[in-house]
Parts: C-alpha cells; structure tokens; sequence
C-alpha cells in the first residue's frame, strides 16, 4: 500500500515482493553504518573506541541528548552528506522532539529586512514586477561564466557586479581564482562600511552607514525567538548612507523611482503585510514600543515535538525521493548519492587522498572570533590578541620539521603559497594544522591564506571546501 496510508510499516528485513528482493532504507542505512565499527572509526576521527561505544551508549539509554550541529562539517568538498549522519542518530534513538534533546544549528543569523530585500524582486505601486530579473549564480561559478560566456548551456554575460555584504578577495576559496576574477569584470560596485580587500579592487565605492545609523528590523531564529527593533541612533556620518537609500537613488537614477516609492519604516510594514505577521500581531508600531516581539508559541517551544515531523505521513523519514541541486551546470549527477543516507571521503582532507604523498598535512581554516569573518581588521583593541596571521602545528609534528614557536615558514600546495610565523600548539592533533582565515593580503609576511583553498564543490551543493584543504610546510 502507500506509505501515506500504511499504520505500522515494517522498516526492516522486509520479504521479497512477488519474487523481487528489497531493502528498505533503514536496512541501507544499518548496512552502510556497520562497515563503521567503533574499531574502525576511532583511528579516522580520533576518538577512543571506549568514548565512541559510550556515546552510543548515552544516546540510546540514557538521554536526551542535544547534538550541536555548526557550521565548519560543511566546508569540505563532501560537505552536506556529513549531516546526514548526525541527524540520522538523533532521530533514530529519539533523541528529537521532546525537552532537552534536539539536533541541529544554534547561531546568530540576522535577517536585514530592509537593506537586501528590497533588491529581491521588487515591485511598485501597483504591484508590476520589475524589469531585468535573472537567474542567480553560485559564486563558485561566477569566474567559469566571465570565462566563457556560458552557465551551463545557457547563454550568460558579466559586465559588471555590485558587492555587498561580503569581502570575497578575503574569505573566498581560492584566492587566486577570486583575483583573476575580480581583474576579469569590467565594472565593479563595493558597497561596504570600511576599506575591505576587495574594495580595493572597485571602480565605484559606495560608503554604507554604519547600522547604529540606519533604521531596520532583525529576525532571529537561532539564538533568540524575536523580532527585534533596530532604532536609528545617530544620522549617518559624512556622505556614507544606507544600504536601503543607495538601492533606492540608484533606482530613481535609472527611471524606476516607483518600485522604492516608501521609505524604511513603510518597507517593513509592507513586509509585515502578511498572515504569519497579522497572526502575532506584528506591526511596526508594535515594535516600535516594544522594541522586540516574540514570534516563537509559548514560553519554551520543542521543535517536532511528540515526534511529529514536517512530512506526509508525520514520521522521520530517511529518504527523499526527489532532489533539486543548488546549482546546474549540465553536471553528471549520481542521485543515488542524494535519497537517502550516504558518505564519503573528503578531496584532500582524508588521509587515503593521493595528495597527501606530497602534501602531508589537512589544514583548517580557523573562524576568528576577533573579526567574525572579515570585519573588524582596523579594530586597534581586536588586534591587540591577534595581532598578525599564525600557523598552529602540533609540537611533534614541530620538531620533526625542525620548526620553533615564532619560526617564519612556508605554507604550500599546488595552488598557491602563504608566508606566517607559526606557533606550536598541542590542540591540534599530529598530520593536523590551523591557521585563521580572515587576514587581509597585506597582513601576510607573502602570499595568501586562501590561496591554499580550492573552488571545487559537489555535485549538487556549492559549498567552499575551506577545510578540504592538504599543504606541505617548511621553514621559510
């Protein structure tokens, strides 16, 4: 029968249906987690097999068990099937849905309402849509489209781009690639809050406010369950000003003055327009008098809970049938990768990868927490506990290549090269090293950080393997 009708549906060890053999997930799912005993895994991820056997312990007989999910285990070139896993054990030993136990992300990530949204199909007035809509472009794909003209086999030109909100000849991967790119676009717009690398490669730079100085509303959903009011403090200095106003002048520049006919506070409103804000009562005026509005039920919330998932039949599932790539390209694309649970080694990461003979260690790319990304760099206090780019290696790892704490040494592999002091630092283990990747070129003794990265990614997931990442090391 359907799954949608069926009441107790076996999920394993199913009898062949007239005369055909099947698996049903669950057992595709035990038999690919048995090639990975506590034996075998402890010697690839580090940990004991005393500490992985009580974990899975803990899990199934003790609990709840809250498991953290970040960011980070998707900066790798096999990076989204490394959460399958993850939430796989949450939901199969019941570890989502009820108090204390959960799965999944908790981080800061607020939506600016005013500033980007605007530019997101607008329309005016009287509700036309305006003009020159197009597709959207994976980053990773932009250098590819400027090359060839092509984004897959469709026809695409670049002329020129307007960057904001992001600093890509800092934190993209491959910083060569994101050079030759940026060299390679005729006409580029920064719109930024400082002098970030990549402004410095803009032909027009746009000096934004500060957001102390602009009026604006912040959802979160991660760390706190409000809407937040962002009242204006001061009036934006000099001749900067907000990112809302820039889009809304450029747009009268260019005859299309009546799709950003309001102003701040009317946007928001109008973004409130809908049945989800009117049912909790959302309104600017609210929100301006009381600063900030919860928008989660009740005084705790349980996402799932009594285990009542977001599905037809209302259970976990471990299966899609269907799957829609990030991006296309007229890639190859093996879906039975995408269905149901699946993993596999990382390009340069793993230790099995044929480019560790000649580049012997994984290297990690470090979030600062002095420069969240790229922000804060001409921050005198922030520099003062970072104060120039490190490399971190394990003190045996050290001595074997004869480097010292404060030594200048080379970092490389095919890509690129950077020059930094190194420290030794016991936190990370052997064939392992770390080093931050939010400095500017300039900070550098030579070379670049990102350089070291690769723009490759996966078949349906254009991710930035910052972490996929094998160099060699040597003293400089």
């Amino acid at each position: 029968m359907a799954l949608e009708e069926a009441k107790a549906p076996s999920y394993k060890e199913v009898a062949p249906i007239e005369g055909i053999a099947v698996q049903t997930v669950w057992d595709n799912a035990a038999e690919k987690v048995a090639a990975w005993s506590a034996e075998v895994a402890s010697p690839v991820c580090g940990v004991s097999v005393d500490d992985i056997k009580e974990l899975a312990r803990i899990y199934v007989e003790e609990g709840p068990v809250n498991t953290y999910v970040q960011l980070g285990a998707d900066h790798y070139i096999n990076g989204h099937y490394n959460y399958w896993p993850m939430y796989a054990i949450s939901a199969a030993t019941g570890n989502i849905g009820k108090p204390g136990a959960a799965c999944g992300p908790i981080c800061v990530l607020p939506n600016n309402c005013i500033d980007f949204m605007v530019s997101v199909a607008p329309t005016d007035t009287a509700g036309n849509p305006a003009q020159g809509a197009g597709p959207s472009y994976n980053a990773n794909s932009v250098l590819g489209i400027v090359d060839t003209g092509k984004f897959g086999d469709q026809d695409a030109v670049i002329k020129g781009v307007y960057i904001a909100t992001t600093n890509p000849a800092t934190v993209w991967a491959d910083h060569g690639k994101t050079v030759d790119l940026l060299n390679k676009i005729e006409f580029i717009v920064v719109a930024d809050v400082t002098m970030t690398e990549t402004a410095m490669y803009a032909d027009v730079l746009l000096p934004v406010a500060h957001w102390f100085e602009v009026t604006d509303m912040h959802t979160n959903c991660h760390t706190h369950p409000y809407f937040v009011w962002q009242e204006k403090a001061i009036e934006p200095q000099f001749e900067s000003k907000s990112d809302f106003e820039i889009f809304k002048l450029l747009a009268e520049k260019m005859g299309y003055g009546d799709f950003f006919d309001f102003n701040e506070e009317e946007f928001i409103a109008m973004g409130l327009d809908n049945d989800g804000a009117k049912a909790l009562g959302l309104t600017v005026d609210r929100l301006k008098e009381e600063r900030a509005v919860r928008f989660m039920p009740g005084e705790t919330y349980i996402s799932f809970e009594g285990g009542k998932f977001l599905t037809a039949t209302g259970r976990a599932s471990f299966y899609k049938e269907s799957v829609a790539p990030a991006y296309n390209v007229g890639q190859d694309i093996d879906f039975s990768k995408e269905t149901c649970l699946y993993w596999e080694p990382t390009l340069e990461a793993d230790k099995s990868s044929a480019v560790r003979a000649q580049y012997p260690f994984h290297c990690i790319s470090e979030h600062m927490r002095t420069r969240t990304h790229s922000q804060w760099y001409d921050v005198d206090y922030l520099r003062e506990f970072d104060p120039e780019p490190i490399v971190r290696i394990n003190p045996d790892d050290a001595a074997e290549l004869g480097i010292v704490e404060g030594d200048t040494v080379r970092m490389y592999n095919d890509r690129g090269s950077v020059v930094m002091k190194a420290t030794v630092n016991a936190g990370y283990p052997r064939g392992i090293v770390g080093s931050p990747r939010s400095y500017r070129e300039k900070e550098f003794i030579e070379g670049h950080f990102a350089s070291l990265s690769t723009n490759q990614y996966n078949q349906v997931c254009a991710n930035q393997a910052f972490n996929d990442v094998a160099v060699a090391i040597e003293k400089a």
